[in-house]
């Protein structure tokens, strides 16, 4: 090759040349990369964006799925706070997160640090074990405990009268969202374990070593080793536990459908049957809208709790 071929343009006409096709080159990379995002956008926009913004509208509409829509402005968020239903569905909702969320979290972290002991025998089974409720859908989960807690022929009650313990009434007024939490940390928790699993073979050896230098014994390993290395991670399974919980409503529509006597019905639950069920659009979707917001409110003021750990 000629000396002449491989010397480089300094010019100026060589270094505008130059910056062009650099800049084209750019372009030409982000193009290929919004194409790859193509199906994604296309996707989010048409079942995320768009029924966001039309639920909004609809929130300012009165009428079904069939009628036409008649503007009412904020009635439908008037009537749906006054709606004593809606009251109760909001204070159930609070009530199964308020105990789900520890829950998930205390027994989450117990049977991890149980399953990531080099001591537990058999440990790869009893995290399938743990894990597997998980695969199944939540409707068939629902359907499996309906069978299983029925007050006569149910194998629960069997296994307690078995055992020489009184039957349970489990679906009954006073027990039923009890026994919604105990059949939603079944189906659950096993996601959590595993997190917190996949969190704590992270941590490093080498501080594990040190605190055993320095004396610690297990206790004190887990407490001041563990669970701080852990934390960022406790953090982001707490706030999706309870955007979760606010959203329960397979469970509760298959194995109790809300009852008895409302003691079981949700937000969600509420939203659904308003829209489909009482043909109550603009309602529902207004309380959609309500439930956003809690939500939304929440996460942001967990987040600005939770800054030190958010930015480690």
């Amino acid at each position: 090759m000629s000396q002449e071929a491989t010397a480089v343009d300094l010019s100026p006409a060589g270094e505008l040349r130059a910056r062009q096709s650099k800049r084209w080159r750019a372009i030409r990379e982000s193009l290929t990369c919004y194409l790859f995002l193509v199906p994604y956008l296309t996707l989010f926009v048409v079942f995320v964006l768009i029924p966001f913004f039309w639920a909004i509208w609809l929130s300012f509409q009165e009428g079904g799925i069939m009628s036409p829509p008649v503007f009412v402005g904020l009635g439908n968020y008037a009537g749906g706070l006054t709606d004593q239903t809606f009251q109760t569905t909001i204070l159930n909702t609070l009530r199964y997160v308020v105990t789900v969320v520890p829950a998930v979290t205390v027994l989450g972290v117990l049977i991890a640090l149980l399953t990531n002991s080099s001591s537990l025998a058999g440990r790869s089974v009893f995290r399938a074990i743990v894990f597997f409720p998980v695969l199944a859908s939540a409707a068939a989960i629902g359907r499996l405990w309906q069978y299983m807690l029925l007050p006569k022929y149910g194998l629960v009650n069997y296994a307690l009268g078995f055992l020489g313990i009184p039957q349970i009434r489990w679906l009954d007024p006073g027990m039923a969202m009890n026994t919604v939490v105990m059949v939603a940390l079944w189906g659950g928790l096993g996601f959590y374990v595993l997190v917190y699993l996949a969190a704590m073979q992270d941590v490093p050896a080498d501080l594990l070593d040190a605190a055993r230098v320095d004396g610690a014994n297990s206790r004190q390993l887990v407490w001041h080793v563990t669970i701080p290395c852990i934390r960022p991670v406790l953090l982001f399974t707490s706030t999706m536990a309870i955007i979760w919980g606010f959203q329960m409503f397979d469970i509760v529509y298959v194995l109790t459908n809300g009852g008895p006597l409302y003691r079981t019905a949700t937000i969600v639950w509420y939203i659904y049957n308003s829209a489909f069920r009482w043909d109550q659009l603009g309602k529902a979707s207004a309380m959609g809208v309500v439930l956003l917001v809690i939500i939304l409110v929440i996460t942001l003021v967990q987040r600005r709790v939770f800054r030190e750990e958010i930015q480690r």
